[in-house]
């Protein structure tokens, strides 16, 4: 078998869950290559230039926002963080009955920032390809040059003002991630032999034969570029980010075939950057802080908060935690390896592709992980006396030399990336009658899941709360009433430490996630129809179905601990509102406002996936029309936030209407729509209309 010496390109129906999870499901303008004869060989060019536009169609759902980024509820908890330290429910009661979202704080700056009809990006991009060929040798070089107008330079909106302005600069960072600049894909030379391959550089290689499912599949070496992705008339090849490796793969006779992969530096999956139109996290994406609290603190990025009366009697500290640089929690580079092994059954079913995939990597996608808070002041003294607490703290805080009893605002959470994933699985791939079908089941013994990240929170803060709850008496400190400084048990009472069996101490590295067996499959079928039998008038009509789901095998218990999951949260813990409480009794010193019940990860979520796309040729002076749709449905459960393959009722579709003017120039019009999911699906109002063109040479 004659080996191809450019690594094997999965067939565009095997990613187009990629395309449409983004900003295009277009096809791939043609153009004839540019060649000239060097050094004995040939060197091409190629290229395709695409410029688009894309609008927000729907206004934003204040339900989606945070409680204090809803417009008329900006001094919502400003008398008093909506707290109580002397046993008032109705502070907390008001933050419940406040409309928008308890951690909206943290998720919301990309819906803040555009509004309804507004364009959301303008993005114009040039895609090089440059080749070299001489025999048993292929260069290849790809990236991509962009630049939107409309991002480059924007001017962030924000609803609150109690410590920033309503407009301001997007810093320089993010702007490079995703308005203007320049990214490297391939860049690889190939060795070939009547043998083999030999591959040395970046490149891709789509394992697998999931199609429409996007995460935890066995195509796990090549991430996403989400940024790219989002670009309007952005093409399938663009926005998978390929990778440093070396790779050898060849034939071994009788049916066998073998891929052997080693990565030389990792590379991590690109999210959207926080503050553009598809972000709903405002930490991953090149996030600066986090707002500590659950909906009763606002944005304060210069740490300008002062807590009210009487918390102000003994602390002064922030609700603002700054995050460790992204670096932090990078893995190492080496240790990255996998290898792909192939059998073609000639004689099975009319022919049958059997295929067995192991990799070994780090992860790819992000999660969050902590360094826990300074230890609170009062723990030098006695646990639960005030008078202990007084001297060990000098007086707390608003005393000249007082020490810090509520040092909340030392937490540093980082962004995470744990080493060593590994993932193995059979697939195939088969005809059945005028269908082909495919399928595959990845298996992962040690697969990292987040943790909740307000329980990792919680976990991180109880160093900065006392042992015990201390009552201050009244008189004790002016005027005040009498008022409880909450112990860490009280406020913040973490699952993680019961979970792992360990005390958790000022500074330590709290790990965000817990490794459990997680298995998953994905069964796709695919047909073509000609022109005589798809009933539409159609000279040809592709119609693929897929069903996956996943599963996570011995989750705890939700009293055990939670997974992180979509959407709104609070904590599993007992509201200050009494829900959780065995006697159903309020106390107003629980940081956690009411107990959150549903949203977590569960042990097992699937759903269904339809891609449908005809073509119409030379229905005037030569054009073709060739529409697409695409629709995706998750019927139940909920996948974990780091795999966030279903949510149950979540609905998305995708319609483009593309019109191929030329062999080299398209025009396509696209509408994206989502749905379902409640409180959880915190796109639901990101609806859009996207126009583009394109030109390849």
């Amino acid at each position: 078998m004659e080996m191809d010496r450019e690594p094997r390109q999965r067939p565009m129906w095997n990613v187009l869950l990629l395309s449409t999870v983004m900003m295009s499901a277009s096809t791939v303008v043609r153009a004839d290559e540019l060649q000239w004869p060097l050094m004995g060989g040939t060197f091409g060019v190629t290229g395709l230039l695409t410029s688009g536009v894309a609008v927000r169609l729907e206004d934003r759902d204040l339900d989606l926002l945070g409680k204090t980024n809803v417009p008329g509820q900006q001094n919502l908890c400003a008398p008093d963080d909506c707290m109580s330290l002397s046993g008032n429910p109705e502070p907390n009661q008001r933050l419940i009955n406040a409309r928008g979202q308890f951690s909206g704080v943290n998720t919301d700056s990309g819906n803040q920032n555009y509004d309804q009809y507004d364009v959301i990006a303008a993005t114009t991009k040039l895609t090089p390809v440059v080749s070299y060929e001489n025999g048993p040798v292929l260069v290849k070089l790809r990236g991509i040059a962009f630049y939107d107008p409309v991002n480059d330079g924007f001017r962030e909106t924000r609803s609150n003002t109690l410590y920033q302005p309503a407009r301001g600069p997007r810093g320089d960072d993010l702007n490079s991630r995703f308005a203007h600049g320049f990214k490297w894909r391939e860049a690889f030379i190939a060795l070939s032999n009547d043998r083999g391959t030999l591959t040395v550089g970046n490149q891709l290689l789509p394992w697998g034969e999931a199609s429409l499912t996007q995460f935890n599949t066995l195509a796990a070496i090549n991430p996403i570029d989400a940024n790219v992705a989002r670009m309007p008339g952005s093409q399938i090849n663009e926005f998978l980010k390929a990778v440093p490796a070396v790779t050898l793969s060849g034939d071994l006779g009788r049916g066998f075939s073998a891929e052997l992969f080693y990565q030389l530096q990792w590379v991590k999956l690109e999210p959207d950057t926080v503050g553009s139109y598809f972000s709903t996290n405002n930490v991953v994406g090149g996030g600066e802080h986090v707002i500590i609290g659950l909906g009763q603190y606002v944005h304060d990025p210069n740490r300008q908060y002062q807590p009210p009366f009487p918390n102000s009697l003994i602390s002064s500290s922030t609700r603002t935690a700054y995050l460790m640089g992204e670096k932090f929690g990078e893995p190492r580079d080496l240790g990255q390896y996998g290898v792909q092994l192939k059998y073609y059954a000639e004689d099975f079913n009319n022919g049958t592709e059997f295929g067995f995939q192991f990799l070994n990597y780090h992860s790819r996608v992000p999660y969050v992980s902590a360094i826990a808070a300074n230890a609170s002041c009062t723990r030098q003294g006695i646990a639960g006396s005030f008078t202990s607490a007084l001297v060990a703290c000098r007086g707390f805080n608003g005393l000249a030399g007082g020490l810090e009893p509520l040092p909340v605002d030392t937490l540093r959470p980082f962004i995470d990336y744990p080493e060593d994933v590994q993932v193995f699985g059979p697939s195939f791939n088969t005809t059945v009658g005028a269908w082909s079908l495919a399928g595959e089941y990845a298996y992962r013994p040690n697969m990292p899941l987040q943790i909740l990240v307000s329980d990792v929170v919680f976990a991180g803060l109880s160093p900065a709360f006392p042992e015990q709850n201390i009552p201050v008496p009244l008189g004790a400190l002016g005027d005040a009433a009498p008022f409880t400084i909450p112990g860490a048990r009280t406020s913040v009472p973490d699952f993680i430490s019961g979970y792992r069996g360990i005390t958790i101490g000022a500074n330590d590295r709290i790990r965000g996630y817990e490794r459990f067996d997680v298995g998953q499959f994905a069964l796709i079928g695919i047909r073509q129809f000609g022109a005589t039998e798809n009933g539409i008038g159609a000279d040809a009509l592709t119609l693929a179905i897929e069903v996956s789901g996943s599963n996570i095998f011995d989750l705890p218990d939700r009293d055990q601990l939670q997974l992180e999951g979509a959407g709104d949260r609070t904590h599993f813990s007992p509201g200050a509102d009494g829900t959780g409480d065995p006697n159903g009794q309020p106390n107003s010193l629980r940081i956690n406002p009411t107990q959150q019940t549903s949203g977590f990860a569960t042990a097992f979520a699937w759903g269904y996936r339809m891609f449908a796309r005809a073509t119409f040729s030379n229905l005037y002076r030569g054009i073709s029309l060739v529409p697409t749709l695409l629709w995706f449905h998750d019927i139940n459960g909920v996948s974990s936030a780091n795999t966030p393959n279903y949510l149950k009722g979540r609905k998305m579709a995708i319609s483009v209407l593309e019109a191929q003017m030329t062999q080299n120039f398209r025009i396509s019009l696209q509408h994206q729509m989502f749905s379902g999911g409640g409180a959880y699906n915190l796109i639901s109002d990101r609806d859009n209309v996207a126009l583009s063109l394109a030109y390849a040479f």
